[in-house]
């Protein structure tokens, strides 16, 4: 009964901005309080770093031997032979892009929040500025209404994901709401930008695009329209495992 009467809720009522998703803020990185300060510089400087940057993971380069030997030296990771990854990999997945993630998305947030209100649904309680926090949604049900219903749905792919579509820019267009998305080469290989989803690097284009689309209700219908047609007509379950099924007996 409880969801049933959230969901009708959902559908009195619209949102210029939403986003749906964690905001990672118990993450690791945040709970380490005893590095040195230059180490710390260190580390918040490169996070920072690759916060300003998409589509690049820039992390391993800058993860030097000098500075992951220190590092090692006060944070241990349990790895046995078992781990098919380095100790640089595993700190920069666990700790690091987690860590740049929620910076990212809560500094967005309120950047967007400057625009018009940012609905905001998420296991993470959070009241930034301009900031409508209204808790989590069910997945099957009330999560699509969301998207259907919201002008423009934000998604910041979390860092670890360096490559691929993330699955919340299909739940998006599926709904057949207008995804805005950060830049994600795939994306743009089986998506076709200001088409069939929009695009942003960078906050300055960020909020450009945003001020400009919830002022041209027009364009976010055919935008939404085009990016649930595309993934209506080429990605179903068949046309997925026919794909699939095709490189098998590809590699026979």
């Amino acid at each position: 009964m409880r969801q049933t009467k959230k969901v009708i809720g959902l559908k009195q009522k619209k949102y210029d901005i939403s986003f749906v998703g964690s905001l990672y803020e118990n993450n690791y990185y945040e709970q380490i309080t005893y590095l040195p300060a230059h180490l710390k510089g260190y580390l918040d400087g490169i996070c920072r770093a690759q916060m300003q940057l998409s589509g690049v993971d820039i992390l391993p380069e800058l993860l030097r031997e000098d500075i992951l030997t220190e590092l090692n030296e006060y944070v241990k990771l349990d790895m046995d032979q078992t781990y098919l990854v380095t100790y640089g990999r595993l700190f920069s997945d666990l700790f690091l892009k987690k860590y740049i993630s929620s910076m990212e998305r809560k500094e967005r947030l309120e950047l967007l929040g400057k625009i018009s209100r940012v609905a905001l649904f998420s296991g993470s309680r959070w009241m930034g500025e301009g900031i409508d926090y209204y808790g989590t949604v069910d997945y099957m049900n009330e999560m699509p209404l969301v998207f259907s219903l919201s002008k423009i749905n934000v998604n910041m792919t979390i860092r670890s994901i360096t490559s691929g579509i993330p699955l919340r820019c299909m739940d998006i267009l599926g709904a057949g709401g207008v995804l805005f998305s950060n830049y994600q080469p795939e994306l743009e290989e089986y998506f076709v930008p200001e088409r069939e989803w929009i695009s942003f690097q960078g906050e300055e284009e960020m909020l450009d695009k945003a001020t400009f689309y919830l002022r041209h209700d027009e364009l976010q219908n055919r935008i939404a329209e085009n990016g649930y047609q595309k993934v209506k007509r080429e990605f179903t379950y068949e046309k997925a495992l026919e794909k699939m099924l095709g490189i098998v007996r590809g590699l026979m």
